[in-house]
Formats: structure tokens, sequence, C-alpha cells
């Protein structure tokens, strides 16, 4: 995570990257601990922002964007077809 001021920025939503899926949730959109941590930052009033590609959404754009809203105050949405 990186610090920008009074935000984090954690880095990324899901991803492929090297061959394998990294994610903030476990598979599904099932809650994990560094999810419930997040949360629960988020709750406490921490502004909390994420990357988000189209490209890569775990079950579907709605239900992946509800999810992402309980632990972001911001979202990046990446555009473009790359």
């Amino acid at each position: 995570m990186a610090n920008c001021g009074e935000k984090i920025d954690v880095w990324t939503w899901r991803q492929l990257y090297k061959g394998q899926i990294h994610r903030l949730m476990d598979p599904g959109l099932k809650p994990n601990a560094l999810w419930d941590g997040l949360v629960k930052r988020h709750a406490s009033g921490m502004r909390l922002f994420t990357h988000l590609s189209p490209q890569s959404l775990e079950v579907g754009l709605e239900p992946d964007l509800a999810v992402v809203a309980t632990a972001f105050t911001d979202l990046f949405v990446a555009a473009g077809t790359g």
C-alpha cells in the first residue's frame, strides 16, 4: 500500500500477474483477513482507493462494484482495450 496523504492506494482489485490471478478477496467475492481489515479501516473513516479493470472482474460488474464499495471510498477504472 502506498500512502498518498490522507488516502491509501491499494493496488489492485483483481489482476492477472505472471499467470496467476491476484485479488484482495478470496475467489467468488468471499472475504478473508485482508478484506476484513480493509472494511474495518474504511468503517473507521480511512479513505481507501483501488484500481479496477473491467476485463478483470471476479463475478460481474454490479456485484464486484457493490463489494468494492464496502471497503473503498474511491475507485479508478481502467479505460481502453489493453
